[in-house]
């Protein structure tokens, strides 16, 4: 990995979140916020800074690589409509491009809809390499009840959740069944407070897959 390219990424994007792996290698996750207007955008970073916080001992230990996560600039998205993840691909391919990044996190806070229009707390592109999550989903409520805070624990830990289980749907890895631990099909707990564990199986897939990710970057990519 060329250390010039990653001193110039790290001289205008904050890292969030690191944590060392036990493979000379490292993913860079760029994180981008795109944020309705009248939201403050400092809150909205700091959430998703928190979540990379939260979810990277567990990517790092699953695939023995290091990871870090880098906070781009917030975007002030035109309107509060709800909008499918592809309508992101553009401006966070680009970001990966300038970072550069092996993959791009989008965190908003406008709905998020899938193909077949159903709402979503989250979507990842294997493809793209570009996971998208939206707090409107999270911070939803009972009905008769207000809608959680970004502080609130439970939405902090279905967050980090969502994070690895995207991350890991990027990586290659399938939903799992039942007590399949982070990559069972995601489900809004209100009693979460940690990020459940990556069972055996899927951590050996993830460790394989993830150094096959890196490896096969193009040689203009190399950090």
């Amino acid at each position: 990995m060329s250390t010039s390219r990653s001193g110039q990424r790290e001289d205008r994007a904050l890292v969030a979140a690191e944590c060392e792996g036990s493979i000379d290698l490292q993913v860079d996750v760029g994180v981008f916020i795109a944020h309705a207007p009248g939201t403050d955008p400092d809150r909205l970073q700091s959430f998703a800074a928190r979540a990379a916080e939260d979810a990277v001992d567990e990517l790092a230990s699953a695939t023995d690589i290091a990871w870090r996560f880098y906070l781009e600039d917030p975007a002030r998205l035109p309107d509060h409509d709800r909008r499918r993840p592809s309508e992101f691909l553009d401006r966070a391919t680009h970001r990966m491009v300038e970072g550069p990044y092996d993959l791009v996190v989008v965190v908003t806070d406008v709905p998020l809809v899938s193909s077949r229009e159903r709402f979503v707390p989250g979507l990842a592109s294997p493809l793209s390499r570009v996971t998208v999550l939206s707090t409107r989903n999270l911070r939803s409520a009972p009905r008769g009840e207000p809608r959680r805070s970004l502080d609130h624990e439970a939405v902090r830990w279905n967050a980090a959740t969502l994070l690895v289980h995207l991350v890991g749907h990027v990586l290659g890895a399938r939903h799992r069944d039942a007590d399949g631990g982070v990559m069972e099909p995601f489900q809004f707990v209100s009693e979460r407070r940690d990020v459940p564990p990556i069972d055996a199986d899927v951590e050996t897939c993830l460790h394989r897959i993830a150094e096959r990710f890196l490896r096969s970057r193009p040689a203009h990519e190399d950090r």
